[in-house]
């Protein structure tokens, strides 16, 4: 079983650390889009395979991280 507003509310504290470094406006529902939008990479059968991401060898952790990198 997963709650969605604890989810929401742990995106909005990750994130809220980085508000005083992005670019754009902090808006939790568009970083939330984001990160849905990377994860279809990693694990979506519909995509060709990208030999470089493997959830197995922790390529959700790096695009997360080169996520937050670039916001």
């Amino acid at each position: 079983m997963l709650y969605l507003n604890i989810l929401k509310e742990y995106f909005h504290n990750e994130y809220l650390r980085l508000k005083p470094k992005m670019k754009i406006d902090f808006d939790i529902d568009r970083i939330i889009d984001d990160f849905i939008f990377l994860c279809f990479f990693v694990g979506n059968d519909f995509l060709p395979r990208i030999y470089s991401f493997q959830i197995r060898i922790g390529s959700l952790e790096k695009l997360v991280d080169l996520f937050k990198l670039f916001l």
